[in-house]
């Protein structure tokens, strides 16, 4: 899914998040703002505990100005010992691509009774600055030159 030509400058990590499934579903929504001037990419990756295990894994591009959303369903793991513990991971090409997350389960099994379960507002997230990614070599090295 990510794409090798893609720079990822920063990651952000929400916290792990512990659900209690009783007989509901549970999402989380991750919305990546652009506040700059320029198009950005963005990779969310949903994780959970015992694996760890990657739930799902969205890439898209933000406009300026423009935000996207990425989705997904929880399933219990049905571990007892550990129980169900979820988070996020969010890479992004720049600063200006500010992420927020929301985790939330509908008891009822309607989008009217849903609950929210927990927000990670931007500043929430554990935030690493990425080493500049040089790209893809443009191809395989040329031998010396042969001395006349």
């Amino acid at each position: 899914m990510s794409q090798p030509q893609v720079s990822y400058r920063q990651q952000y990590v929400s916290g792990v998040l512990a659900i209690q499934f009783d007989q509901f579903p549970a999402t989380t929504d991750v919305y990546v703002l652009n506040r700059g001037q320029a198009a950005g990419t963005a990779k969310v990756q949903f994780w959970c505990v015992p694996g760890p295990k990657l739930v799902a894994e969205i890439e898209d591009a933000a406009a300026p100005g423009s935000m996207f959303r990425a989705y997904a369903e929880l399933q219990s793991q049905h571990n007892p010992l550990l129980g169900d513990y979820f988070w996020v991971e969010v890479w992004v090409t720049s600063p200006d691509l500010i992420p927020t997350c929301t985790f939330t389960a509908a008891p009822g099994g309607t989008a009217q009774q849903t609950q929210m379960l927990a927000y990670f507002a931007p500043g929430d997230f554990a935030q690493f600055t990425l080493p500049e990614h040089p790209g893809l070599p443009p191809g395989p090295p040329l031998p010396p030159p042969v001395a006349p």
